[in-house]
């Protein structure tokens, strides 16, 4: 079955799929970041979509503290 097109979410809410730009539309939007940031993050991390999370919040404390 076709892939909703109105559907926004990602096929799978445990890992990122970089392939897939609405998953990096999604992810970047839920973690206010953009979609080429989550890329960057998924090839620093992996696809987990956890380690990301916890990766950017990670950044997002270093350069506050700075």
């Amino acid at each position: 079955m076709p892939e909703d097109p109105k559907d926004r979410s990602p096929r799978d809410s445990d890992r990122i799929d970089v392939s897939r730009n609405e998953d990096c539309r999604y992810w970047g939007e839920k973690l206010g970041v953009s979609a080429e940031r989550i890329r960057e993050a998924v090839k620093t991390v992996g696809a987990r979509a956890k380690d990301v999370e916890r990766h950017l919040k990670g950044d997002a404390e270093v350069s506050r503290s700075a």
